[in-house]
C-alpha cells in the first residue's frame, strides 16, 4: 500500500497533486470519502474491497480524522491519499501509525512571503498597527535589518525619485507627518537604538519598540 498525505488550503495546488496522481495510475479505481465521519472499519472495509479485473485503486479519504489508527493494514495495489487543511499533530494516532508504510508527505499550503512595507506605510502614518509588523520582522529578519528599512523610510521621503501616482500620493501624506526639518532626529533616534542594541544595553525587541514609540509620537522635539 503506497500513503501519501496532501496538507494545504490552496485547491488549485491540491487538484494538481491529485491529478499527478491520477496520471501515475491512469487505470486506478477511485473512490473518494469524507474522513471526518469516517471509521476505521470502514476505511478497511474500503481498502479491502477488491479492484475490478484486479486494477489499482485510489482512495482519497478527505479530512481524516487524527485517531484512526492504520496498524496492521497490509493491502496490495492501493494508493491511499489523506487531505487536510492543516498538518496533523506527529503525536497523533494517524502519523504514529502511518510511519511503517513511509508516507510521502506534501505541504501545499500558500505561504506568505513577509515584506517591510507594510511595516513602514503603517509606521510613517503614525498607525499602531506597525507594532504588529514590527513583531512579524523582527521574527523573520531581525534588528539589523528592521533599523535599515527605517532609514530607508525617512530616505525617501527626501529621495522619491520616479514613482507611480499612487505612490507619490502615499509619499504626499507621510511627509506632512514627518517634514524634512524633523528627520535628522529620526535618524539620530536610530544610530542610537542601534548602538544601545550592539552594545547589548538593550534588548532588540525593547529597543525597537521605544524607537517605534518615537515615530508614532504626535509632537516629535524637532517638530513643537
Amino acid at each position: 500500500m503506497k500513503l501519501t498525505f496532501l496538507y494545504g488550503t490552496d485547491e488549485t495546488k491540491i487538484a494538481g497533486a491529485l491529478m499527478q496522481l491520477k496520471k501515475e495510475h491512469p487505470a486506478a479505481e477511485i473512490l473518494e470519502l469524507d474522513g471526518s465521519c469516517l471509521t476505521i472499519q470502514e476505511l478497511k472495509e474500503a481498502l479491502g474491497v477488491q479492484g475490478l479485473f484486479g486494477l489499482d485503486r485510489l482512495i482519497i479519504v478527505k479530512e481524516p480524522a487524527a485517531e484512526l489508527d492504520l496498524t496492521g493494514l497490509v493491502f496490495e495495489g492501493v494508493n491511499l491519499v489523506f487531505i487536510a487543511e492543516k498538518e496533523l499533530s506527529s503525536e497523533s494516532t494517524l502519523v504514529i501509525s502511518s510511519k511503517p508504510f513511509k508516507p510521502q508527505i506534501l505541504n501545499l499550503s500558500t505561504r506568505q512571503t513577509v515584506t517591510a512595507f507594510p511595516f513602514l506605510d503603517f509606521l510613517f502614518t503614525k498607525n499602531p498597527q506597525a507594532y504588529i509588523e514590527l513583531e512579524k520582522l523582527l521574527k523573520q529578519f531581525g534588528a539589523q535589518y528592521v533599523l535599515a528599512m527605517i532609514g530607508y523610510g525617512c530616505r525617501r521621503l527626501i529621495l522619491s525619485g520616479k514613482q507611480s501616482d499612487f505612490m507619490l500620493q502615499k509619499l504626499a501624506v507621510q511627509k506632512k507627518l514627518f517634514p524634512v526639518a524633523a528627520l535628522p532626529f529620526y535618524y539620530q533616534e536610530i544610530l542610537e537604538t542601534d548602538f544601545k542594541i550592539k552594545q547589548g544595553r538593550v534588548r532588540e525587541d525593547i529597543g525597537l519598540v521605544s524607537l517605534i514609540e518615537k515615530f508614532l509620537r504626535a509632537n516629535p522635539p524637532e517638530i513643537s
